[in-house]
């Protein structure tokens, strides 16, 4: 018999910080099973356990891993040689944190804003984007009470009309400064040659603003999105941090598993 995992992901299907978690953990070859949920219902999971209402959140022997950088850092500690992630020596070390340090902000808040605000109008796409995976009071809740599921979503995400049209711009900034590293860099990828843990932050967290088809989660189909998220999303697979992003994914994501 085997035994079982020893660290559980506590997730969202469509939420691109759960699936860099889902990338990192299994790149490092850390055991782990997944605990899926309702975005906003997840809520309930997360704080019986004292963990806050974000997720992701990993549950690890005898502690609980949680925000951005607690979860980056637990993995790196735990991971072998050749899989960590800032990578293996001092220098980049340094750098790569130092760079997502001053880098994750720009994307929080503003993709998952702007890509719900227009996907959550449609029931019929966002039905089962959401309830995959989930416990079946919460694929219920969805079903039966999505007219008052959607302004709490709303409301628990910030996603004001000042959020939305703020976004795009911001959002834009944001990719000018990753093609402005790896410029600076003089390499395909932030780690060199090929992609390394740094770039697979990156690639993650520019996920939502590309939609990569390599996604290990829960993604709207992009021909079945709004006419104005579409084009947005095209426009950024053009912009070089774009292209970036999905060159990650295209090497890196298959090699690992996605959404259980």
């Amino acid at each position: 018999m085997s035994a079982a995992p020893r660290y559980r992901l506590i997730s969202v299907a469509i939420s691109n910080g759960c699936d860099l978690m889902r990338w990192l953990l299994d790149r490092a070859g850390l055991d782990f099973d997944e605990q899926l949920h309702v975005p906003l219902l997840h809520i309930v999971a997360t704080l019986s356990r004292g963990a806050g209402v974000e997720v992701p959140v990993i549950v690890a022997p005898g502690t609980i891993w949680k925000s951005p950088f607690g979860e980056l850092d637990a993995i790196d500690a735990h991971a072998p040689a050749g899989a960590k992630v800032y990578g293996d020596t001092i220098e980049e070390r340094l750098e790569n944190n130092a760079w997502l340090r001053r880098i994750l902000p720009s994307f929080f808040g503003y993709p998952r804003q702007y890509v719900y605000h227009f996907v959550l109008r449609d029931r019929r796409v966002m039905t089962p984007i959401a309830i995959y995976g989930a416990p079946w009071w919460e694929r219920m809740v969805v079903r039966w009470l999505y007219p008052l599921w959607v302004p709490l979503l709303r409301r628990g995400l910030g996603i004001t009309p000042q959020v939305v049209a703020a976004a795009p711009a911001a959002l834009a900034k944001a990719l000018d400064d990753v093609a402005a590293e790896l410029a600076r860099r003089g390499t395909p990828f932030l780690a060199g040659a090929a992609p390394g843990g740094v770039d697979i932050v990156m690639a993650a967290l520019i996920a939502p603003l590309v939609f990569p088809p390599e996604y290990g989660g829960m993604a709207p189909p992009l021909d079945e999105v709004a006419p104005v998220l579409r084009d947005w999303v095209l426009a950024n697979r053009a912009h070089p941090a774009g292209a970036y992003a999905l060159a990650v994914y295209a090497q890196s994501r298959p090699l690992y598993r996605g959404l259980p």
